[in-house]
């Protein structure tokens, strides 16, 4: 809930630090709401972070698969 009331007052950097985000999809969001501000440098930042923690769940993922097959 923290990190929600962080969003609302626009400090995205201390909600980032709320949220636990296992596939990317948080910063994403996240990435979003800079764009929407026009901090382009931050929305970079946390688009890279979503793209490596999405990569990171669809490894841990197959692994998963393969382990149970």
């Amino acid at each position: 809930m923290l990190g929600d009331v962080y969003r609302d007052r626009k400090k995205f950097n201390e909600a980032e630090g709320e949220y636990h985000d296992h596939d990317g999809s948080l910063h994403y969001q996240i990435y979003m709401l800079y764009k929407k501000i026009g901090d382009e440098s931050a929305a970079r930042e946390a688009l890279e972070q979503s793209e490596a923690l999405r990569k990171n769940w669809e490894k841990r993922a197959e692994e998963t698969l393969r382990a149970v097959e």
